[in-house]
């Protein structure tokens, strides 16, 4: 990188750091930003590679934000990884961000922990508990992450529970 001498910026500069690092800096309470652009489409991908000795580059890793394949105009990011493969199929979607959702497309293990066995409305108004003895209860929150305050409101042994822990309108 010695041919690199960097550049000053109105609020910052691009300077090499070390003998293979370029530090981005900003000079102002605002971060440095890289602007990744192409025409007419929402795109730009940062990869991070293995050198070949013959000068080719082997992509281990690829983060890439891109127009949406689901809603037009809008952004997404992918993570794919490499399977240790030296070509584009050993590429392979690990997630997916949007702006509603993120999809996994591998397995997601927490590591020293059994697997996701209880589910939150996205209100956290409700759970939804596996129990490791294959009985399913919902349970009402109440508003507290304190279990003892929860109340069942359904059970798969049982059906529904009664009385509800809220005023219930009888049906017609």
């Amino acid at each position: 990188m010695a041919d690199f001498e960097g550049g000053d910026l109105p609020y910052g500069s691009i300077t090499p750091y070390d003998d293979n690092e370029v530090a981005v800096e900003s000079t102002i309470d605002d971060p440095p930003k890289l602007r990744l652009a192409t025409l007419d489409k929402l795109g730009g991908a940062v990869s991070w590679n293995r050198l070949r000795p013959d000068g080719r580059h082997v992509e281990g890793v690829l983060l890439q934000g891109k127009e949406s394949e689901v809603q037009t105009g809008a952004a997404e990011m992918t993570l794919h990884l490499s399977d240790g493969g030296e070509d584009d199929a050993s590429m392979h979607a690990v997630y997916t961000l949007r702006h509603d959702q993120v999809t996994f497309h591998v397995p997601v293990v927490s590591p020293g922990s059994a697997a996701q066995s209880r589910f939150f409305s996205a209100n956290g108004a409700f759970v939804w508990n596996y129990q490791d003895d294959g009985h399913q209860v919902q349970y009402a929150t109440m508003g507290t992450t304190n279990e003892a305050q929860w109340t069942a409101v359904w059970s798969s042994w049982h059906g529904d529970l009664v009385p509800r822990p809220w005023p219930t309108v009888p049906m017609a």
